[in-house]
């Protein structure tokens, strides 16, 4: 019992661990600017992803921006990953008739 006791919660404990290097504290915030040109851009922000990804921020702007989808004015690396960018407009209807 004893063996198993703490066989079971060393793989808790592992599996933990594992969990949080994969989450980690992966967070990305976004705050509404505005580009040079005038246009309404956004700052997203990752901080703390275990992994050095710029995953939480690609789907923070993927959110944000939808189908009309992004493009990036600046992108800098360091603790902070950070991005600024701005949605594209959406096409216009296309008359079916």
């Amino acid at each position: 019992m004893h063996f198993l006791r703490r066989l079971f919660g060393r793989g808790i404990l592992l599996v933990c661990v594992f969990a949080s290097l994969l989450i980690g504290c992966s967070n990305a915030k976004m705050q509404q600017i505005y580009a040079p040109d005038g246009r309404v851009a956004y700052a997203v922000s990752c901080v703390g992803d275990g992994w050095h990804t710029w995953t939480p921020c690609f789907e923070l702007a993927g959110e944000v921006c939808k189908q009309a989808g992004y493009q990036i004015l600046d992108r800098r690396e360091g603790m902070r990953r950070t991005m600024v960018i701005v949605c594209r407009p959406l096409p216009d209807a296309v008359p079916t008739s």
